[in-house]
C-alpha cells in the first residue's frame, strides 16, 4: 500500500513527501555522512584481527577523512541542461556547476519557489522524490563536486489543466540548494534547445529529483 503524502509548508512552499526515507532540505536538513567504508574496529592490545593490517589501516585512515563542505550559493551556477515534453507532461534537467576552487557537496533535494516575470512568487507545490510521470526514482546520496565539476537535478510538471485548474507561467525559479543558507535566481525557457519556455505547472505542481552525479534521462 502507498503510504499517504505528508505536507509541510515552508514560507509560501506546500511540500509534499511521501515515505521515502531521510530527506535533506532547507525545512529538513540533516548531517552528511563521512564518505568512506566501514570504520574498522581498532586494535587493542593482545586481540585478534582477521582483517590484514595495511586493509585495517586504509579503511581507518578513510573513515576520518572528512566530508567535503555543503556547497552554498557563493559555490555554484545553476542552468537549464536538457529539455523534454510528452503527453502533457514536461522534465528539465538543470545543471549545478561548482565555480570554486575548493571541492563541495550536497545532498538532497532542493527547495524552489516559482517566480514570474517580474520575480514575485506564484503558488508553489514541491513534491520531492519518486512519483509523477517522470518518476524521479534515484537514491538519496551524498554529491561532491569537485572545483568545475557538475551536478544534476531534474524538475517535472503538468502543463494542461484540469478544469478550474490555471497553469501561470514562471520564466523564473529561486533555488535553494540543498543544506545552503542563501538561494539562487535563474531564469528558465530562454535561449537555443529550450522549446518548452518557461515553467507552466498547472496548480503550481512541481516534482523535485534528488541532486544526482550523473544525467537524468528525461
Amino acid at each position: 500500500m502507498r503510504a499517504a503524502l505528508r505536507t509541510f509548508v515552508i514560507g509560501a512552499i506546500v511540500v509534499q513527501v511521501g515515505a521515502l526515507g531521510p530527506l535533506s532540505s532547507a525545512a529538513h536538513a540533516s548531517a552528511a555522512p563521512a564518505v568512506g567504508v566501514p570504520r574498522a574496529q581498532d586494535r587493542q592490545a593482545g586481540s585478534r584481527s582477521d582483517t590484514p593490517s595495511g586493509q585495517t589501516r586504509t579503511r581507518s585512515l578513510l573513515s576520518r577523512a572528512p566530508a567535503a563542505p555543503t556547497c552554498q550559493a557563493t559555490h555554484l551556477s545553476i542552468a537549464q541542461d536538457r529539455t523534454s515534453g510528452a503527453t502533457g507532461h514536461i522534465g528539465i534537467e538543470l545543471r549545478l556547476h561548482n565555480v570554486s576552487p575548493q571541492p563541495c557537496s550536497l545532498k538532497g533535494f532542493a527547495t524552489i519557489d516559482l517566480l514570474d516575470g517580474s520575480r514575485r512568487p506564484l503558488l508553489t507545490v514541491l513534491r520531492w522524490g519518486p512519483g509523477g510521470f517522470f518518476n524521479f526514482n534515484r537514491p538519496v546520496r551524498l554529491v561532491t563536486l569537485a572545483p568545475g565539476g557538475n551536478a544534476y537535478m531534474a524538475l517535472g510538471w503538468t502543463h494542461i489543466p484540469t478544469p478550474g485548474q490555471s497553469c501561470p507561467r514562471a520564466p523564473n525559479l529561486l533555488i535553494l540548494p540543498p543544506g545552503a543558507s542563501s538561494a539562487l535566481l535563474i531564469a528558465v525557457g530562454h535561449g537555443a534547445g529550450h522549446a518548452y519556455g518557461a515553467v507552466d505547472a498547472c496548480g503550481g505542481h512541481l516534482s523535485v529529483s534528488a541532486v544526482e552525479p550523473t544525467h537524468f534521462m528525461l
